[in-house]
């Protein structure tokens, strides 16, 4: 018995950052930790839109790891498991697993490390 309630109350408190996700949050910042390399830390590269259902919008302007411009405004779909935020978008990278080690109502940050072992970092507040 105790276990069902420990299972449910864990089930609500997770389930309930799906819901701050949806809206519209402004990068404030875009850290790249390349191994070997010093890290590439870019400010208010633009907007990610969360909306109902899975589904968001990107727009975004910043420089990739290699130091070369990008513009990222597509499309995407997302998720939120406890403290895991998943965003799927082909050809992104952005598209990835992001952990979220900083988790409030109106600010969010977050990190993820792909299989090179580059490590990314954003930060961003709720517009």
């Amino acid at each position: 018995m105790k276990f069902i309630l420990i299972l449910l109350i864990a089930t609500f408190v997770f389930s309930s950052c799906a819901h701050k996700m949806v809206g519209t949050w402004m990068v404030d910042k875009y850290q790249i930790n390349v191994p070997g390399r010093q890290s590439i830390v870019q400010e208010n590269i633009g907007q990610l839109k969360f909306k109902k259902k899975g589904k968001g919008e990107k727009e975004l302007v910043y420089k990739d790891f290699l130091g070369n411009n990008k513009m990222d405004k597509t499309d995407f779909g997302w998720f939120a498991t406890g403290f895991y935020i998943g965003v799927e978008s082909p050809n992104s990278e952005f598209s990835q697993t992001w952990a979220s080690y900083f988790n409030k109502k109106k600010q969010q940050k977050w990190k993820a490390t792909d299989e090179r072992g580059v490590i990314r970092v954003i930060e961003m507040h709720k517009k």
